[in-house]
């Protein structure tokens, strides 16, 4: 794949491992189509990995329970998790239940469609600190939003 034809952002690699898996289930027993579609998906899921572990800021995907499904190795570092403990989480076991609920306004509206930004103090892994938290609904085929790409910023 040449560099113009790869994802620029991480819904862009998320939308193409979507379409990616979308075809692979789309074929039934062709052999050759399954084991080619299903290397597209692996190089998809690398390259959403390299993309994601770039990013020198916290970054996790949220599913629309506010549960982890992805987290960068910063976030991990800050939190002290390995990936196995943060997959799953709800994100009040993050932040704690005060700050969970002064953010929960922000999550709602990114669940309901909305790109949030706010400024606040504390992040994962640090009390102190100011950070910019920003929001952003990653939506399905049909408009549905799925969950929500989180990243903080120091």
């Amino acid at each position: 794949m040449s560099d113009s034809a790869r994802p620029k952002t991480l819904e862009a690699a998320l939308r193409a491992l979507d379409e990616a898996e979308a075809k692979l289930r789309s074929y039934d027993n062709e052999e050759t189509g399954i084991r080619r579609l299903t290397e597209s998906v692996r190089r998809s899921e690398e390259r959403f990995r390299m993309l994601a572990e770039g990013v020198p800021n916290h970054l996790l995907f949220l599913d629309q329970d506010l549960r982890i499904t992805f987290a960068n190795d910063v976030f991990l570092e800050a939190v002290g998790w390995s990936a196995d403990k943060a997959f799953g989480c709800h994100i009040s076991e993050v932040v704690g239940a005060e700050r969970y609920l002064q953010r929960q306004p922000h999550y709602e509206r990114a669940l309901a469609g909305e790109n949030v930004s706010y400024e606040a103090t504390g992040a994962a892994g640090s009390e102190h600190g100011y950070f910019r938290f920003s929001y952003r609904p990653s939506f399905d085929e049909s408009g549905t939003v799925r969950g929500i790409f989180s990243m903080a910023t120091d």
